[in-house]
């Protein structure tokens, strides 16, 4: 098409599907969701991109809408689109509602007795049993209304309404006694009000069941450091060393328990780790280069500012710590650890 000396021409699809793969691929995720939406409008039926379109969504985090995609594959364009089936079980177990997931996989398995993700739905078919049955076989609706109770005691915890989210989470321990999450935050909980003695003693009764989990191996760090028992604190921090994660929440778990516990040397490794999973982190850059400017690499330091403030606007962190180094260097200040929650201001004066 001509409109006056320029040329303009519609673009296939096909064309925006495989941009946004690109873009996806260089973690440029904005401008993926933009091109797979425009190839969605170019061919709202073709039930290939919608399936791409619904596993980007989920990737994201917005597993309803996902799972709205892929239910429109299997009840209004094909029907057997097994891949859609798969996906839905991945998305409804995400939002915790078992019953429908374990329907989805079964529904699966039985369509595609030999397809790609059999295996994976088999496992995930035997662990929905495992948990419905450590569930105490509670429905959908009670395991919501359980898991609306949890919600509601993290909200109190974050808001420091120790007392409030004692009750929330006791009644969830109650009904589901081998929910970890909700014993954690109890052992949390237990330790804000003072009660550091119940707190280690929970988190030993989830290690007991799950030996790796992060969230009670951390928890017990911090415990341990607060009572002064260096022996077991000592032991605790080389449980935590060698655990290995695949997963950002816990991989900032892990590094944040080291920075609280002032060990720098294992919180720049780990913040290293975690930067890993989102290198374009403003947040994570920081807490790296904090890490080693505490470790005494203040040259690693004040590049991995100036990097933070090249790709910040009116950043001024690199300015202001090569101020802070080269007093340290020149005798006038002695070296101090830098809080790593310290807020990272626009602009921050001396």
């Amino acid at each position: 098409m001509k409109t006056g000396n320029v040329v303009s021409f519609e673009r296939e699809a096909d064309f925006y599907f495989d941009l946004s793969f690109k873009y996806q691929q260089n973690g440029r995720l904005n401008s993926a969701l933009r091109y797979i939406e425009k190839a969605v409008r170019k061919k709202p039926k073709d039930s290939t991109i919608l399936f791409s379109y619904a596993g980007f969504l989920s990737e994201l985090g917005h597993i309803d809408h996902s799972s709205e995609i892929l239910l429109r594959i299997i009840n209004n364009i094909d029907p057997n689109y097994e891949e859609c089936y798969f996906g839905l079980g991945c998305n409804f177990l995400q939002v915790q509602k078992m019953k429908k997931s374990l329907y989805y996989f079964e529904r699966y398995i039985k369509m595609a007795p030999d397809g790609e993700f059999t295996e994976e739905a088999e496992n995930m078919v035997e662990m929905l049993k495992l948990i419905r049955e450590a569930n105490n076989n509670l429905d959908d609706d009670e395991l919501e209304r359980i898991y609306k109770i949890e919600e509601k005691g993290m909200r109190f915890l974050e808001k420091k309404e120790y007392n409030k989210a004692l009750n929330a989470f006791e009644e969830v321990v109650d009904k589901l006694p081998n929910a970890s999450p909700a014993k954690n935050n109890l052992s949390l909980t237990y330790y804000y009000l003072g009660k550091t003695e119940k707190a280690i003693e929970l988190a030993q009764e989830v290690i007991k069941d799950e030996p790796f989990s992060v969230h009670a191996n951390s928890n017990l760090c911090i415990y341990y450091n607060k009572l002064g028992r260096t022996s077991f604190l000592e032991r605790q921090i080389r449980v935590l060393r060698k655990l290995s994660v695949g997963n950002e929440e816990y991989a900032y778990k892990i590094a944040d328990t080291f920075a609280c516990l002032g060990r720098h040397k294992d919180a720049y490794a780990a913040y290293k780790r975690l930067l890993r999973f989102d290198r374009h982190n403003p947040q994570y850059i920081h807490y790296v280069a904090t890490a080693a400017y505490n470790c005494k690499k203040y040259r690693e330091a004040l590049n991995i500012w100036e990097r933070l403030e090249d790709e910040e606007e009116n950043n001024y962190l690199c300015g202001y710590y090569s101020k802070q180094i080269m007093d340290i260097e020149d005798g006038k200040k002695d070296h101090k650890p830098l809080p790593y929650n310290k807020v990272r201001s626009k602009k921050q004066t001396l």
